[in-house]
């Protein structure tokens, strides 16, 4: 097993847990690719919280269930949610995608096609393109047969690959968000307005990475830094009580700050 996994903060059964299922997908002939990433290469993992997050690309021609039943005859029984697989009473996943499919998927994000936030029913907020790349960026590549995801892996671990037609797109989808939500508040529809602010603040997070030529760790991780809740006047969020004033405010300095 790789030395990033010893080193991580899994306990002792996580990393047993892991290595037994990484050991026995590996050795499937179906499997083209097999990556961890998420909180554990991030060095965000937290015991008892945080998932285990396995990516696994298959040859075109098998299906996913063909991998769970496989698995399933090795006594790991996985349940589908969404489009991860869940190993039972676990916070351990596979996602499951084709080979060439994904690194399709991999090259339109880098190309700009694929800049929306998809919602998705396991995580909050959604899930942003760009966080993908600082997962393969991060990741640790068990098996590549094809070499096209490890040479992927490199340009992005390498360096930043975006440039600033990405932030013109974010502040786009920025402009937008924010005509809507004030509209909602001058309409005094303050729970569409709270949906709105939230909204605009995640395109803010996206925006506050890349100008930080970093790629997007996640909206939950970068939600706790103190630079990124500073930058944007956004401490109050830290109290218990949210004040819809407060959040008008922050949103006034937002669009100063990106002149929409």
């Amino acid at each position: 097993m790789d030395k990033r996994i010893f080193k991580s903060r899994l306990s002792e059964n996580d990393k047993n847990l892991i290595g037994r299922v990484l050991n026995t997908v590996k050795k499937m002939q179906v499997v083209e690719a097999l990556v961890v990433i998420g909180s554990v290469v991030k060095d965000l993992y937290v015991q008892g919280k945080s998932g285990i997050d396995l990516l696994l690309l298959k040859k075109e021609s098998v299906s996913d269930l063909d991998i769970i039943r496989e698995l399933s005859q090795k006594n790991m029984i996985f349940e589908k949610y969404d489009d991860i697989y869940m190993l039972k009473d676990t916070l351990l996943s596979i996602h499951i995608q084709s080979y060439d499919n994904y690194i399709e998927y991999l090259t339109s994000i880098l190309d700009l096609s694929k800049t929306e936030i998809e919602v998705k029913e396991w995580t909050i907020g959604g899930v942003c393109s760009d966080v993908i790349l600082d997962d393969i960026s991060k990741g640790i590549i068990f098996c590549d047969k094809r070499k096209k995801l490890a040479k992927l892996a490199n340009k992005t671990g390498t360096h930043y690959y975006f440039d600033n037609e990405f932030k013109d797109i974010l502040i786009k989808q920025l402009n937008k968000k924010l005509d809507l939500t004030r509209n909602e508040y001058e309409e005094r529809n303050y729970l569409l307005f709270q949906v709105g602010f939230f909204e605009c603040i995640e395109i803010v997070e996206r925006i506050y990475c890349h100008e930080k030529r970093s790629y997007n760790k996640g909206f939950k991780h970068v939600a706790k830094e103190s630079e990124f809740l500073n930058k944007y006047k956004l401490t109050f969020l830290n109290n218990s009580q949210i004040n819809i004033n407060d959040m008008q405010e922050t949103l006034k300095f937002i669009s100063s700050q990106y002149g929409v």
